[in-house]
């Protein structure tokens, strides 16, 4: 998580002096109209009640990030607002809970190559050239081969279900 590593100062004169007049992160959290602890009443410091998308919304938490601390770089200034009130806290963070920001799109990408759940595959077919076709499908009893397609055995549960897992997890490295 993110934690506060030491109150620095309420209310202050100047951001400048923490890097939070131009911070060099910004990061926004909107939360849902029915969030359990948001009271149903709260407005923008405007006071003006929301409308459009907006009345969808629920609050806006904004946190700051500023300048380093310290000489070696290992805390950085911060501030958090709620519906563009607040600011008047700054405090630090440590360089590990800024790094968590420095994310990339690639990183919040889902690296599934299916969005299928193994538990929604009915049905399995797989077509080689030297095997030919193979062909299971799911029912209430397990994993059966089709009638078209039986060889005579019955189907291993396991092994189908594993195998269809090992299809529907593949996920890609690198992009």
């Amino acid at each position: 998580g993110v934690y506060i590593n030491k109150f620095v100062k309420d209310q202050p004169d100047n951001l400048l002096l923490y890097g939070l007049d131009r911070p060099d992160t910004v990061v926004t959290l909107v939360t849902a109209a029915a969030d359990p602890g948001e009271s149903a009443t709260s407005q923008p410091a405007d006071g003006k009640a929301a409308s459009g998308d907006d009345a969808q919304k629920g609050a806006t938490y904004v946190l700051r990030i500023g300048a380093p601390a310290d000489v070696d770089k290992d805390n950085y200034y911060a501030t958090m607002s709620k519906n563009r009130q607040g600011q008047d806290i700054v405090f630090t963070i440590s360089k590990s809970a800024v790094k968590k920001f420095e994310k990339k799109a690639d990183e919040f990408r889902d690296k599934r190559i299916t969005p299928i759940k193994a538990a929604n595959v009915n049905e399995l077919t797989i077509q080689t050239s030297t095997q030919g076709t193979l062909k299971i499908a799911k029912s209430a009893d397990g994993w059966a081969f089709d009638a078209q397609h039986d060889p005579g055995f019955a189907a291993d549960h396991g092994q189908a279900a594993d195998l269809v897992r090992d299809i529907v997890d593949v996920e890609a490295d690198d992009f």
